[in-house]
C-alpha cells in the first residue's frame, strides 16, 4: 500500500468510515498500539496502512521495523529499516531495540521548547509474541520490556512509540510485566477479526474479538460490553458472508466497525473526505432515484450538540468532558461514543484528534 493510499469504492456498510477515521487516528496518535490479530484477519494490510498515514503525514518520521517477514513495509525496507529477525543471529534486533531506546532518551534531554517540532520516532514489532519469546530466552539478562513500558507511559510526550503486532491477545507476551488495567489504557487497541479461505477451506479468527467482548477489565461496564456486542454481531454478519475484516479498536473509547477494504490496486477515490461521503449516501440513499433525505439525528446526538452550543470556553472537548457534563449524566459511554459519530459523519462537529471534539466554527 503506497503512504496515504486510499480505500477502493466497495462499500458494504456505514460503519466503514467509521473505521477509516479510526485507523487515520491510531496513525496520528502519540500513544503506543497493540494491533492483535490471527492470521488471516488482514493484520498486514492494516499495519501497512497505518506506515503509510504516517509517512504521509511525516515523510521525516524515524520508524523502524523488526519483523519475522522480509516485507517492504511501505519502502521502509528499501530505506534498510527493516530487521528480518533470525534466532541464530538475533544481536541485530538487540541492537535496533537498543539504539531506539537511546535515541528516545536523548529526546528525554530535551528542553521542553525543543520538544514540539521532532519528528515521530516509530518501532514497528510485527509478529511480536514470537519474537519477544526468543529474546528472552536469549537474553536473560536484558530486559527490553522496561524500555516499552517507558515509552508506552512517557514517549507521547517526546513523539516516541511502538506499534506491535501480536497474534493473540496476550499482552503480558509483549514483555511489559506491569500489564495491569491502568498500564492497559495507555495503549491504544486494534483488534481483528475475518472469516477467510486458505488452501480451498473456510476458516474463522474471530476469537480475538470474542475474548475482550467479556472481559470486564478490557470493557469496563456490563451494560457497554452488551452494547458492543450488539454492534459486533451485527457487524459480523456483514464481515462473514464478504470475507472483510471486522474491527474492535480502544483509542479513548470503543469502536466497532467494518474495515474497508485498503488498497491501492483500484483506482482511488480523490479524497477521505469523500469516501466519507459516500459512506453516508451508502447509509442514507440507497437508490439513486430516491430522494435523500437526511436520517434525523438520535437523542444522544442532538444533547451532545446542545452542550457544544453552550460550553463557555471554546477549546476541544474530549469524551471524559462530556462524562462529566449535567445534561449528558444520563447517558452511558457507549452512547456517547455513537452520538459523537453521528456528529461527526455529518460534519456538525469535527474531530481533528483522537478524542478531541469541537464545533466547525469555533
Amino acid at each position: 500500500i503506497a503512504p496515504g493510499a486510499t480505500p477502493t469504492g466497495d462499500y458494504l456498510h456505514p460503519s466503514e468510515g467509521l473505521a477509516l477515521n479510526t485507523l487515520q487516528a491510531l496513525a496520528r496518535a502519540d500513544s503506543s498500539t497493540a494491533l492483535v490479530a490471527a492470521p488471516g484477519s488482514g493484520k498486514s494490510v492494516t499495519l501497512n496502512y497505518l506506515i503509510g498515514r504516517i509517512l504521509a503525514d511525516s515523510p521525516g518520521a524515524d520508524i523502524w521495523v523488526i519483523s519475522a517477514k522480509n516485507d517492504s513495509f511501505c519502502g521502509l525496507r528499501e530505506k534498510e529499516r527493516v530487521i528480518v529477525f533470525d534466532g541464530e543471529n538475533p544481536d541485530l534486533a538487540k541492537e535496533v531495540i537498543d539504539n531506539f531506546y537511546t535515541s528516545y532518551k536523548q529526546r528525554k534531554q530535551l528542553l521542553e521548547s525543543k520538544r514540539e517540532s521532532l519528528p515521530p520516532l516509530i518501532l514497528i514489532l510485527d509478529d511480536w509474541l514470537v519474537i519477544a519469546d526468543s529474546l528472552s530466552k536469549l537474553y536473560s539478562d536484558w530486559n527490553y520490556g522496561s524500555k516499552l513500558l517507558d515509552v508506552l507511559l512517557i514517549g507521547r510526550e517526546f513523539n516516541t512509540k511502538f506499534i506491535a503486532s501480536l497474534q493473540s491477545f496476550n499482552l503480558a507476551a509483549l514483555g511489559i510485566e506491569k500489564m495491569d488495567a491502568q498500564t492497559r489504557m495507555c495503549l491504544n487497541l486494534l483488534l481483528l477479526g475475518n472469516r477467510y479461505i486458505k488452501n480451498g477451506r473456510e476458516q474463522e479468527s474471530y476469537g480475538v474479538l470474542e475474548l475482550i467482548l467479556n472481559r470486564g477489565d478490557i470493557i469496563p461496564g456490563k451494560l457497554e460490553r452488551e452494547q458492543i456486542k450488539s454492534k459486533y454481531l451485527d457487524i459480523k454478519a456483514v464481515s462473514y458472508q464478504n470475507l472483510r475484516p471486522v474491527m474492535i479498536a480502544s483509542v479513548g473509547g470503543f469502536v466497532v466497525a467494518l474495515m474497508p477494504q485498503l488498497s491501492n490496486r483500484a483506482k482511488p477515490i480523490a479524497s477521505e473526505q469523500e469516501y466519507l461521503d459516500r459512506v453516508f449516501d451508502l447509509e442514507f440513499n440507497l437508490t439513486a432515484t430516491r430522494p435523500h433525505h437526511p436520517k434525523p439525528l438520535s437523542e444522544v446526538a442532538k444533547k451532545i450538540y446542545e452542550y457544544f452550543q453552550n460550553v463557555k470556553t471554546k477549546t476541544p472537548k474530549t469524551l471524559r468532558d462530556l462524562k462529566k457534563a449535567d445534561r449528558l449524566s444520563g447517558y452511558s459511554e457507549s452512547e456517547l461514543i455513537d452520538g459523537l459519530a453521528e456528529l461527526v459523519k455529518t460534519d456538525q462537529v469535527n474531530s481533528d484528534a483522537p478524542d478531541s471534539y469541537s464545533l466547525p466554527d469555533w
